[in-house]
C-alpha cells in the first residue's frame, strides 16, 4: 500500500475516533442541551460513517477475493451516502441554531436539501448499475465514471442552499455562529478544488470533518459561556434577594433627593449605535422617576445628537439637567460637542456602542456602567475634558493612522453581516497596508516636534479602538494633562510592530518605539499644507491646517455609578 493511503487511513480513522468521543459527549449531556446538539450529534456520528467507510474502502481495494470486493463495493456506497447527507444534516442545524436564538425560520430550507439529495441518491443508486459515477473492477479497483462531476451536483446545490440561508438569516446568528457555519461551506469549497487535482486522496472527506470539528467547538464554547451567564444569574437573584427590598429606604431618600433637587433626567438613545429596542428597556427602568422628572429623545441620524441637545438646553431652561448619552463613543463626543456650558450639566455614559473607550478607564468597575440605575442613583465627579478647535472630546484625539481606520471604516459599514467588529478589523488591514506617514509640527508644553510621524495620540482616558493602551494612568482624566504619543516614522506592515505594543500595552516598547509624554496643551500642523484628519472619540473631522488642543481641568461633571471611587 503506498505510503499517502496508510498516511490517510492513518487520518480518517483517528478522526472516526474523535467523532465518536465528540458525538458521545453530547448524548451523555443530551438532556440539558438543545435540539440543534441533537442535530450536532447527528453529523458527528455521519462523519464516523463516512470516514470508516472511506477508511474500509481504500484498506480492501485491489485485494482479489470475494468478501473484499463486496466490502470495497459497499464501502464506495456508504461514502456515497453519507455525503448527501451531510448537507441535510448541516442545514437542519443551521435552521435549529436560528430558532433556538428565538427568531423564526422556514422548515421550507429543510425540505427543499431533502429533495436535492434525494434526487442525487437515486442517480447515486443508477450509477450502481450502469457505473456514470464509479466503478468497481473486477481486480477491486476503484475507478471514476464518465460522468462522475455529476455527482457533485446535489452536493454543491444543497451547498449553495446553505450558504444562503446563512446569509438570509445573518442577523439570527451571534458573531461565533456565523464563523462556525461559514466553516463548513468553505472548507469543503476549497477542498473540491484539490479533489478534482489529486485523485485517490479523500481531501472532500477531511475539509467536511475539519469543519464538523469547528462546529463541535463553537457548541462547547458558547454552552460553557450559557452556563456561566445561568450560574451568574443565579448568584445575582441569590444576592438580591439577600439584600435588597421592595423598595428601600434608601432609594426613597434617593427619589426625594432628586425632585427636591428640580433635576430633570435627559435620555439620548442612539438607536444605530445601541439596541433598537432600548427606549422601551428604558421605560421599564426609569418609570420609577416621577413622569414629570424624565424624557426619553432619541437621534434622527448620524451625528445628530449636536442639534437635538441643544433644543433640549432651551427647552428646560432655568432646570438641573442629568443628560444619559445612551450609544457608543461618538454618541457621547457628538452630545457634550452641543452642550453650551459643560459645567452647567451632568454627563452620564449608558454604554451602548461598539468600544465604549472611555469607561476602561474605571478598570472592573467599568461593568457598573452597563446598568441604568446605577447611574441614576449615580454622583457627578469633576473630571477633565478636551478642548479644541474642532470641539470638545473626551477620551482621545489621533491623527495619523487611526484616522486614516476611522475615514475607511466608512467605506466598508455594511460588512456588519460578518459580525459587529469586522468592519473596524478590515478598515484597520487595509489602512496599515497603504498607510504612509506625513510630515508634522507638534508642540507641547516643554518641547517640539518637527518631523514624518506615523500615528499622533493625545489622551484624557488611556485605550482607543478598543485595544490600543496608549496610556497606564488608570485616573489620568482628573490630573489637567494629557498623554501624548507620536509614533516614529515607519509604514507599511513596519507599523505592525507599535500597533502591536499598544494593544499589548507594552509601555517599554512603547518608549522605544515613540516619543511620549504628559502636557496640558498642544498643537498639530501639517507643514505640508494639506488638512488634518482628526478621529475626535471615532468621529472624524476635516477642514483645518492646524488643531490646537487644551486640556480642561475638571470642567465637566461625568456621573459615575455609587460605589465607584476617583483617586485624585
Amino acid at each position: 500500500m503506498e505510503d499517502f493511503q496508510v498516511t490517510q487511513i492513518f487520518i480518517e480513522s483517528w478522526s472516526a475516533v474523535l467523532c465518536i468521543v465528540f458525538a458521545t459527549s453530547l448524548i451523555m449531556i443530551r438532556k440539558s442541551e438543545p435540539k440543534s446538539s441533537r442535530v450536532l450529534t447527528s453529523l458527528l456520528l455521519n462523519v464516523f460513517l463516512l470516514l470508516g467507510a472511506d477508511c474500509f474502502a481504500i484498506q480492501f481495494r485491489g485485494m482479489v477475493n470475494e468478501v473484499s470486493f463486496y466490502i470495497t463495493k459497499i464501502s464506495n456506497f456508504i461514502v456515497y451516502f453519507t455525503w448527501l447527507l451531510m448537507p441535510v444534516i448541516a442545514i437542519h442545524f443551521a435552521v435549529c441554531t436560528i430558532r433556538e436564538n428565538r427568531k423564526k425560520v422556514s422548515k421550507a430550507w429543510l425540505w427543499t436539501a431533502v429533495a436535492i439529495e434525494m434526487a442525487g441518491f437515486i442517480a447515486v443508486v443508477i450509477s450502481q448499475f450502469n457505473g456514470m459515477f464509479y466503478t468497481i473492477s473486477e481486480e477491486n479497483i476503484y475507478s471514476r465514471g464518465e460522468y462522475y462531476l455529476l455527482s457533485f451536483f446535489a452536493p454543491t446545490v444543497s451547498m449553495i442552499l446553505y450558504v444562503v440561508c446563512i446569509i438570509y438569516h445573518r442577523k439570527s446568528l451571534t458573531v461565533g455562529q456565523r464563523i462556525a457555519l461559514s466553516m463548513y461551506a468553505m472548507l469543503p469549497t476549497i477542498g473540491v478544488f484539490f479533489q478534482l487535482k489529486y485523485y485517490g486522496l479523500s481531501i472532500m472527506n477531511i475539509s467536511m470533518t475539519a469543519s464538523v470539528f469547528v462546529m463541535y467547538a463553537h457548541r462547547l464554547t458558547s454552552r460553557s459561556q450559557v452556563l456561566k451567564s445561568a450560574r451568574d444569574q443565579v448568584e445575582l437573584n441569590r444576592r438580591r434577594e439577600e439584600y435588597e427590598i421592595e423598595k428601600s429606604v434608601d432609594e426613597k431618600n434617593q427619589l426625594e433627593d432628586i425632585v427636591r433637587n428640580n433635576v430633570k433626567h435627559i435620555f439620548i438613545v442612539n438607536p444605530y449605535a445601541s439596541d433598537v429596542d432600548m427606549v422601551r428597556k428604558l421605560r421599564k427602568v426609569v418609570e420609577k422617576l416621577p413622569e414629570q422628572d424624565y424624557f426619553i429623545f432619541t437621534t434622527r441620524g448620524p451625528k445628530s445628537e449636536g442639534d437635538m441637545v441643544r433644543r433640549i438646553q432651551h427647552y428646560f431652561l432655568g432646570y438641573k439637567l442629568r443628560i444619559y448619552c445612551c450609544g457608543g463613543s461618538g454618541t457621547l463626543r457628538n452630545i457634550i460637542n452641543g452642550i453650551e456650558d459643560l459645567s452647567k450639566v451632568e454627563i452620564a455614559f449608558y454604554p451602548c456602542g461598539l468600544t465604549n473607550d472611555f469607561l476602561k478607564c474605571f478598570g472592573e468597575d467599568s461593568v457598573k456602567f452597563n446598568k441604568i440605575e446605577n447611574l441614576i442613583y449615580g454622583d457627578a465627579k469633576q473630571i477633565d475634558y478636551i478642548k479644541t478647535d474642532f470641539g470638545v472630546a473626551l477620551n482621545s484625539i489621533s491623527v495619523g493612522a487611526d484616522a486614516k481606520v476611522i475615514k475607511n471604516m466608512e467605506r466598508y459599514r455594511n460588512l456588519t453581516i460578518f459580525g459587529k467588529r469586522f468592519p473596524y478589523i478590515w478598515a484597520s488591514a487595509i489602512s496599515i497596508f497603504k498607510f504612509k506617514p506625513d510630515e508634522y509640527e507638534i508642540k507641547t508644553d516643554h518641547n517640539t516636534y518637527v518631523g514624518k510621524i506615523n500615528q499622533i495620540f493625545y489622551g484624557n482616558g488611556n485605550v482607543l479602538g478598543g485595544l490600543m493602551h496608549f496610556s497606564d494612568d488608570k485616573n489620568g482624566f482628573v490630573d489637567g494633562k494629557g498623554r501624548y504619543v507620536l509614533g516614529n516614522a515607519t509604514w507599511g506592515f513596519g507599523i505592525l510592530p507599535s500597533v502591536m505594543a499598544l494593544v499589548n500595552s507594552n509601555q517599554k516598547k512603547i518608549d522605544a518605539l515613540s516619543q511620549n509624554g504628559y502636557t496640558e496643551k498642544m498643537s498639530i500642523r501639517r507643514t505640508d499644507g494639506k488638512d488634518l484628519e482628526v478621529d475626535f472619540d471615532g468621529e472624524l473631522q476635516f477642514g483645518r491646517n492646524e488643531i490646537n488642543i487644551e486640556m480642561i481641568h475638571k470642567g465637566l461633571n461625568f456621573v459615575v455609578p455609587k460605589g465607584v471611587s476617583i483617586d485624585e
